[in-house]
């Protein structure tokens, strides 16, 4: 969390948290611009911060359709993704 970036936290479960301006965070997460007050909160286990997926990559559907060899297939799953 970098201070005065935007963040996702949602409360953690069974809390209810106020923020800074007195009212609930929602359940369901909200974005706030990170401070001092929602690091207490976080280092606290008052809150969870929630982070958005990527999107997938898109896919060619060309690719998508070509035959693997078995050697490829084993080396793709035996090879760790760097990342």
């Amino acid at each position: 969390m970098i201070l005065g970036q935007p963040v996702l936290l949602k409360p953690a479960y069974g809390m209810a948290i106020r923020k800074e301006d007195g009212q609930y965070l929602h359940a369901q997460g909200e974005t706030v611009m990170a401070s001092s007050y929602w690091l207490r909160r976080l280092a606290e286990g008052d809150v969870d911060e929630l982070v958005q997926a990527q999107p997938a990559a898109p896919v060619d559907p060309a690719d998508a359709l070509k035959p693997v060899s078995t050697a490829d297939a084993i080396n793709r799953v035996a090879t760790p993704v760097k990342g």
